[in-house]
């Protein structure tokens, strides 16, 4: 009698819990389901961010495809969670479009598939001279330099206006650096501006200020690991070979070029009168009082793949004092800039892999960047504010590539 009273009872709550088993069983499926769903969206956000992230500093040409469509397969190595295609359609227009489309397995069932669908646009805001002087491993200051900033879009350094000097307590310092002397200011150098010591690093322990120097701003520690993006000249340049001036002479260039070589001998002068791009892959030379004159309507980028050189009494003349209009820019095998020219230079050099030394009286009025900074002489660093607005990595005056619209997308 106790054991079919039990089994009555066994089958009475069977009935009983059976819906309750049923109904927790597919909310179970719901919520795996809706998991997945969130699962595959992100996969598929995370290709559109890596379609962002190449375009504004990798190279789209490696993908699968041809320059109509660019296809890349994201596969997460470290476990298996599901996969991502990315489909880049028209990359080498002003608004590519990105489609997304994360997958993820499902049991029993096809996978759980969701597609996103961004179109990009340029936009203006620059990371990467948000800071007037950046050396990775180091910045030092031997001389009796002074940094301190300004803003060419209002005129000139120390113009006044609105009844105020154009001048600014923005020349920020920085470096990657946690090393103690990663920033040093020595002699009677002052920094109006704050100085920035390598990610998790002691601002203390690392920004050493000498006796008669001074920083006006503070001592912090960088948010976050400044990235030193590669620079890779534009293809499809005109190969023009070697390039070279004898003594005295002059010669106009206004078309873009290619050079194995660019050699100026004494007094020669380059005069540049257009937009131009120059690559130099070896030797680029500046010989005694030799010259290149940038009038006020070009916009000049220098692309430097070998060596730097400058004699004595050398002058790169930027006449449109805009530092925007002149960038000096250096591939990985630049690795030394030795700037000696006792001119006012106006432009932004950007050399990631290359130390920077600079041995000379003059005013520099932009930015510097390189691997490392070593300024021995008694000029000034005035950082461009204006520098914040522009990107090296494309010519269009704007800066990166950004989401214009978003959109999900039904998937088939």
């Amino acid at each position: 009698m106790v054991l079919v009273v039990a089994l009555i009872v066994i089958i009475a709550v069977c009935i009983v819990s059976s819906p309750f088993i049923f109904k927790l069983s597919a909310q179970y499926r719901t919520t795996d389901k809706s998991f997945k769903d969130c699962a595959a969206l992100n996969l598929a956000e995370a290709g559109v961010e890596r379609a962002i992230w190449e375009l504004n500093f990798g190279n789209v040409s490696t993908w699968g495809g041809d320059d109509g469509l660019r296809i890349m397969n994201l596969s997460p190595a470290h476990m298996d969670v599901g996969n991502t295609v990315v489909h880049l359609y028209y990359p080498g227009t002003e608004n590519p479009v990105v489609e997304s489309t994360g997958k993820i397995p499902y049991p029993g069932t096809r996978p759980v598939e969701r597609k996103t669908r961004v179109v990009l646009d340029l936009s203006v805001g620059s990371w990467l001279f948000d800071v007037g002087v950046f050396g990775d491993e180091f910045v030092v200051f031997h001389g009796d330099s002074v940094v301190d900033s300004y803003d060419s879009r209002l005129g000139e350094y120390d113009e006044l206006v609105a009844g105020e000097p154009n001048v600014g307590w923005n020349g920020d310092t920085a470096t990657n650096s946690g090393a103690a002397g990663g920033i040093n200011v020595l002699n009677a150098g002052i920094i109006y501006g704050d100085a920035f010591s390598g990610f998790g690093s002691d601002p203390e322990q690392v920004v050493e200020v000498g006796p008669n120097a001074s920083i006006m701003g503070e001592k912090q520690a960088l948010s976050e690991i400044k990235e030193l993006p590669t620079i890779v000249p534009p293809e499809g340049l005109e190969s023009r070979g070697d390039f070279r001036l004898n003594n005295s002479e002059t010669e106009v260039i206004h078309e873009s070029g290619l050079y194995s070589s660019f050699v100026l001998d004494k007094n020669a002068k380059v005069i540049i009168n257009s937009d131009i791009t120059l690559y130099v892959t070896d030797l680029f030379q500046m010989g005694n009082d030799s010259t290149i004159e940038i009038l006020p309507e070009a916009n000049v980028r220098l692309y430097l793949g070998g060596t730097f050189q400058q004699k004595n009494g050398a002058s790169l003349n930027n006449f449109t004092h805009d530092p925007t209009k002149l960038f000096l820019l250096g591939t990985d095998s630049f690795t030394e800039l030795y700037w000696k020219n006792g001119s006012n230079f106006y432009g932004a050099i950007y050399v990631p892999k290359a130390d920077v030394l600079i041995d000379n009286s003059a005013q520099f009025f932009g930015a510097v960047m390189g691997k490392s900074i070593l300024v021995q002489s008694s000029g000034g660093i005035h950082y461009d504010e204006a520098l914040k607005d522009v990107n090296v990595f494309n010519h269009s005056g704007k800066t990166s590539w950004v989401i214009k619209s978003w959109q999900r997308v039904s998937v088939d």
